[in-house]
This record gives structure tokens, C-alpha cells and sequence, in this order.
């Protein structure tokens, strides 16, 4: 909710701000608090934003375009510049999930495997596969291609092992079962 006046007393309550305008600055009040706004200033009351343990919100100054992450559980109150996106649920992987980051402002990619609780993407970053990923179960006599999509060199994994790829890794078709020639040899 916001509410626009010309001038006179505000109150803000613990979860709200005051967002108080003149015409060379902006300036920001946390609830709870009451403040007088003179007839030459604005007044905007805006509610902070509560974050449950699960959750984060990207915020951005509309002065200097940077952004940042809040994480909950807390409640959130913006600086006088700041607009904020709207909440997001953090990601949960399981043992055998992994989830890749690509960072839209340096093009680094952050990869976050198995058990981590509350998984949250950078300010600048996105999900890279869309999706949280399944890492590959190899037995003892499996092998998967694996092909690293920035050069174009490939690797082979072995099993027994649960296969994760990396930032620039995919599975080249499926694992296979390798057969056994002599102790040593396997195709």
C-alpha cells in the first residue's frame, strides 16, 4: 500500500518506512516511528518486506543499477533508491541433485551439488538449465561420455560413482555397460 500526501504527520508501524521526498533528496524512516513532513516535501508509507526462512528477494538501486540478495528469515526495509523484485523460493537439492548458475554480469558459472539446504542464486545469476538436475548413478561396470562443451574434449567416467557434471560438462547419449574382456581391459 501507498499513500501520497502533501504534508503533515506520518506514523509508520514496525513493518512499514516512510519514504520522504524533497527536491534534492530522498530519505528513508523505518517503523515504528512518526515524522512531520513539511508542505514542500512527499510522503510515501511503504510496507518492509517479510522473507520466510525459504525465501530471498533480489533488490535494485535505481541510481547505480547494482543489485543484491536478501535471504530470509527476516524482514526487509529498502534504502530510499532501492525497488525490489518479487520474492523467489530458494532451491533445496537432494543427495543426488545439482543445480548450475550462470552469473549474467561476468559469465562465471557456480555449480551447487548435493545436500545444501536453501540453494539462492546470486543477484546477477540465473538457473542455467532451467531446472534443479539429477546426478548419474554409475554401477561398477558403467561408463558415461562426457563432454566439455567449451573446448569439445570428452572424458570418460567410470563407475561406481555418482556422476555430477561440471559448469561446462553434458552427457554425451546415455551410460552404457562396459563388458569385461580380462581383469584389466573393458569396453
Amino acid at each position: 500500500t501507498f499513500r501520497l500526501r502533501l504534508f503533515g504527520w506520518f506514523t509508520a508501524t514496525e513493518d512499514e518506512q516512510l519514504l520522504v521526498k524533497t527536491a534534492t533528496e530522498s530519505r528513508v524512516y523505518n517503523g515504528p516511528c512518526i515524522k512531520w513532513v513539511a508542505p514542500t516535501h512527499s510522503c510515501q508509507k511503504r510496507q518492509a518486506i517479510s522473507l520466510g526462512e525459504l525465501e530471498y528477494v533480489v533488490i535494485t538501486n535505481t541510481i547505480t543499477g547494482e543489485k543484491c540478495v536478501k535471504t530470509g528469515p527476516c524482514q526487509v526495509f529498502l534504502e530510499a533508491h532501492d525497488v525490489s523484485d518479487s520474492k523467489q523460493q530458494a532451491i533445496f537439492l537432494n543427495a543426488t541433485q545439482f543445480v548450475r548458475f550462470v552469473d549474467k554480469k561476468t559469465g562465471k558459472i557456480r555449480v551447487e551439488k548435493g545436500e545444501q539446504g536453501c540453494v539462492v542464486p546470486g543477484a546477477y545469476e540465473t538457473n542455467m538449465d532451467g531446472h534443479v538436475r539429477t546426478a548419474t548413478n554409475l554401477k561398477k561396470h558403467e561408463y558415461a561420455r562426457v563432454q566439455n562443451t567449451r573446448d569439445g574434449t570428452e572424458r570418460i567416467a567410470k563407475g561406481e560413482q555418482l556422476l555430477f557434471l561440471e559448469a561446462y560438462e553434458e552427457l554425451v547419449g546415455t551410460k552404457q555397460v562396459a563388458t569385461e574382456i580380462d581383469g584389466e581391459t573393458a569396453v
